[in-house]
């Protein structure tokens, strides 16, 4: 088993214990977005940016995740809350 392979499976336990808990969410979302599962990985990503105070991640993963899936428009909105957080924008 790969270390990939063993890091999907401890956060997969984690989040057994801890459903909220949003990085968690966003890194497993991140495993399955390189590994071309896009739907389990908009699922994750999505609910790591609602329970985030800091969402610059989940946002500009969203956006690969939506380019990635050839949805440039959602995509440009998501890297533009990415980089508005990265601004401290409101």
């Amino acid at each position: 088993m790969g270390k990939i392979d063993q890091a999907e499976e401890r956060i997969d336990a984690l989040l057994a214990k801890q459903p909220q808990y949003h990085r968690a969410k966003l890194t497993l979302g991140l495993i399955k977005l390189k590994r071309g599962r896009l739907d389990e990985a908009e699922k994750l990503l999505t609910e790591s940016l609602a329970l985030n105070p800091d969402p610059v991640r989940a946002n500009f993963y969203l956006g690969q995740l939506y380019e990635t899936k050839g949805e440039h428009k959602r995509a440009m909105e998501h890297y533009r809350e990415a980089l508005k957080g990265c601004l401290n924008e409101p």
